[in-house]
């Protein structure tokens, strides 16, 4: 029988042994077991867990509550999916997640089956829908970008515009204008529609904006013909009374006519305030 042998081989400051034990007489090396496959009579159960109007509900907990699979339990994904493994026998299966009401679905495991859920917040919302004065104030402290460019000019610290607000459901878009607003990268003329989307959960609200230069922005704002400005990051607000106001985490950038940037300000402390609009207060009955 062929003997084993081992050398060391030295790679800088680190000497590593390697073996010829594969290639020895009456050894091998074990393949990887393959995937133990369901017995008979066991299934997957799959599907989608959404909130209205059909907006992805992540981190939802899916949970077999009754029959011989019970306790069973899956997390849903970024894009709400959910899957359950080797299940059997008629279920009862629920789907719930913090701040909204449970559903129990009866799910019969005769085959590989879908069931998908849609959650509802647990307590109503009122509508905040309608027009306000959003008014943004860059941090006064700024990181260290690593795009580069100077301070924000003191033009674009801070910028006010009309915002109208739709809500249908858990959905929130916003329809900026009172500005001109242009395609990305500057320095183009081409005028678009400033509009971004979040979701409402309770009073907070949740939008998230492309926010630098290589991937754009959630709008570009031309505010003189040599000085653009993009806003870009995470927004989380709170609604209260007739207001919602929050921070954004994220970017504030000015470009020139040459789209070169000249200013930047990256913070978590960039204050949004949307303030509603008197008529429109007491058109919904908002005070």
């Amino acid at each position: 029988m062929k003997p084993c042998a081992a050398f060391p081989y030295r790679i800088g400051f680190l000497a590593v042994w390697l073996s010829t034990a594969g290639a020895c007489s009456g050894t091998a090396t074990s393949p990887t077991a393959p995937a133990t496959p369901p017995l008979p009579g066991q299934f997957s159960l799959s599907g989608v867990v959404t909130e209205p109007p059909g907006l992805a509900l992540v981190g939802a907990t899916v949970e077999i509550i009754d029959g011989p699979s019970a306790g069973l339990s899956a997390q849903s994904g970024l894009d709400g999916h959910f899957e359950l493994s080797a299940v059997s026998g008629d279920l009862r299966v629920r789907a719930n997640k913090e701040g909204y009401d449970p559903l129990v679905q009866e799910v019969p495991m005769t085959r590989n089956q879908v069931a998908n859920f849609e959650l509802k917040p647990a307590t109503e919302q009122a509508d905040i829908s309608g027009s306000y004065q959003l008014t943004i104030d860059a941090a006064a402290n700024c990181r260290p970008s690593y795009f580069g460019g100077g301070p924000l000019p003191g033009e674009a610290r801070r910028r006010t515009y009309t915002a109208h607000i739709t809500q249908i459901d858990a959905q929130v878009t916003v329809e900026l204008s009172g500005k001109e607003f242009v395609q990305y990268p500057p320095p183009s003329t081409a005028r678009v529609d400033a509009t971004f989307s979040g979701r409402r959960l309770g009073q907070t609200v949740t939008f998230q904006l492309p926010g630098d230069p290589e991937d754009g922005y959630g709008w570009i704002e031309r505010i003189t013909p040599t000085m653009y400005l993009g806003v870009g990051g995470r927004l989380v607000a709170t609604v209260a009374s007739s207001n919602i106001e929050g921070d954004l985490d994220g970017i504030m950038t000015t470009f020139d006519d040459r789209n070169s940037i000249t200013g930047n300000c990256e913070s978590a402390w960039h204050s949004f305030f949307f303030e509603g609009m008197p008529a429109v207060r007491a058109q919904t009955g908002r005070r």
